[in-house]
C-alpha cells in the first residue's frame, strides 16, 4: 500500500498510474469531497473525464493514510508542503517522495532540506519530470526522475514503474530538484521571446543557452552537470518551454500587455530566489541576469543580445 497526499490533477494522476500495481490510498483534506470522489469514483474538480480505478481507496483520514502505507508521496501545492510535513510527523512515515517543484520559502533551500529537518527519520526522495498531470491520468507514455541519496529508491522506481510511465533513478537529489525549479524561470524567457520573435530558430538558440547556462548551475549548486540529461533536465526544461500548456510560458509570452500576475507564477518566484542567491555573481548567468532585469526590474533591453 502506498499514500498519495493531494488529489489535485497530479495526485490524482499518480495514484491512477501506482494503481495499475499497487494499492494506493489517496488522501484528500476536505471529508465531503473526498467521499464524493470515493461514491462517483471521479475527480470532478481535477480530472472529471478519468474514471478512478478500484484500486484506489479516497480517504481525509491523514493519519490512516500514513499508517497503512509503506511510502508516501506528497503530492500537495508547494505552499502547502510544510504544513502538511508538520501534519504527518507524529506518524513517524519511513519514506516520503516529494513531488512540489520549486524552492522552499522558509529558508531558500531545496524542499529536501525541509523535509529533513522536519522528518529526520524519514527517508526522502524527489520525483520530477516533463509530466502534464492529465496526459499521465490518461496512461500516454512518460517519463519522470526519481531522485534519492538512499539507494533503496532505485528498486522503487523499477516497482513503481508501468508500460506508460517509466521512473529513472538518479542519486542527485539536488541538481533534480534544482532543474525543477529553475526550468520555470527559462519557460518565462521562451513565452517572452516567442512572443517577441515568432521564431523557431530564434527559440533554438535560446533553449540551447538555456540548457548550457543550467549546467553552470548545477556545478555551483553541488548538482551533477549531467543530471541535465535526465528526465528532470532537458526533458522538463523543453516540454515547460514548448507552449502555451506551460502557465509559465503564458506569464512571459503575454508579460509586455499583462506585467503583474493575478496567480503566484512558479518561475518568477524562483527568479527572485535565485537572483539574490547568486548576489555579484548573477552576470556571469546572462540568462538568468537579463530575465531579471527584464521581468523583475521592468527594464527594457537590447534584444536579443543575452537571451541568444
Amino acid at each position: 500500500m502506498i499514500a498519495v497526499l493531494g488529489a489535485g490533477s497530479w495526485g490524482t494522476a499518480l495514484s491512477i498510474s501506482f494503481a495499475e500495481k499497487q494499492k494506493v490510498m489517496l488522501w484528500h483534506r476536505d471529508k465531503e469531497y473526498a467521499d464524493n470522489m470515493k461514491h462517483t469514483s471521479c475527480n470532478s474538480k481535477y480530472l472529471p473525464e478519468i474514471k478512478l480505478p478500484e484500486n484506489i481507496d479516497i480517504t481525509s483520514d491523514l493519519e490512516h493514510a500514513i499508517k497503512v502505507s509503506e511510502i508516501v508521496f506528497i503530492a500537495v501545492p508547494s505552499s502547502a508542503l510544510e504544513d502538511i510535513l508538520q501534519q504527518i510527523k507524529p506518524f513517524n512515515p519511513q519514506n516520503i517522495v516529494l513531488c512540489s517543484k520549486g524552492f522552499a520559502k522558509s529558508n531558500l533551500g531545496f524542499y529536501s532540506d525541509l523535509a529533513s529537518q522536519i522528518l529526520p527519520n524519514s527517508k526522502i526522495a524527489v520525483l520530477s519530470g516533463p509530466n502534464f498531470a492529465l496526459e499521465v491520468a490518461k496512461k500516454l507514455p512518460t517519463v519522470t526522475s526519481l531522485a534519492s541519496k538512499h539507494k533503496e529508491f532505485e528498486q522503487i522506481a523499477s516497482k513503481f514503474s508501468t508500460d506508460t510511465f517509466l521512473l529513472k533513478y538518479t542519486d542527485d537529489i539536488i541538481g533534480t530538484q534544482l532543474l525543477g525549479a529553475l526550468k520555470n524561470i527559462y519557460a518565462i524567457g521562451a513565452g517572452y521571446i516567442s512572443k517577441k520573435y515568432n521564431s523557431e530558430n530564434t527559440m533554438a538558440a535560446y533553449l540551447t543557452k538555456a540548457t548550457l547556462e543550467l549546467q553552470k548551475l548545477l556545478e555551483k549548486y553541488d548538482g551533477k552537470a549531467a543530471t541535465i540529461f535526465e528526465p528532470a533536465g532537458i526533458g522538463d526544461l523543453f516540454l515547460t518551454c514548448g507552449g502555451k500548456t506551460s502557465r509559465n510560458f503564458r506569464f512571459g509570452y503575454n508579460f509586455e500587455e499583462n506585467p503583474e500576475p493575478s496567480d503566484t507564477v512558479e518561475g518568477l518566484v524562483a527568479l527572485k530566489i535565485i537572483s539574490d542567491k547568486l548576489g555579484n555573481h548573477i552576470a556571469n548567468f546572462e540568462l538568468i541576469y537579463k530575465l531579471h532585469r527584464i521581468i523583475v526590474n521592468k527594464e527594457q533591453l537590447n534584444l536579443p543580445k543575452g537571451l541568444i
